[in-house]
């Protein structure tokens, strides 16, 4: 049970960085398509926030996925990896 914790943890932990870096790479693009998802419901007076967005979600992304890959604060972080993943599971 300790190693597939451990072997859990790291692939969470290096998904999240991976995610978080790609995004953190091309904020513009991700910007893009937040402006697309505020367009679908209805909040097209949020599109000038659409690359802060992006930026912020690839800041969090990464700093979540540090702090499971390195264990701190692990029940927070596993819980807000939690929320993260069924809140972007439900976009497509």
């Amino acid at each position: 049970m300790k190693y597939l914790r451990a072997i859990s943890r790291l692939v969470i932990g290096l998904l999240f960085i991976f995610s978080g870096f790609t995004k953190g790479i091309d904020p513009v693009g991700t910007g893009f398509v937040f402006a697309e998802y505020f367009k679908a419901f209805g909040f097209s007076f949020m599109t000038p926030l659409s690359v802060p967005v992006g930026m912020l979600l690839a800041a969090f992304e990464f700093m979540l996925g540090t702090a499971v890959l390195i264990g701190l604060k692990m029940r927070l972080a596993a819980i807000a990896s939690m929320l993260f993943m069924i809140f972007f599971t439900l976009f497509p």
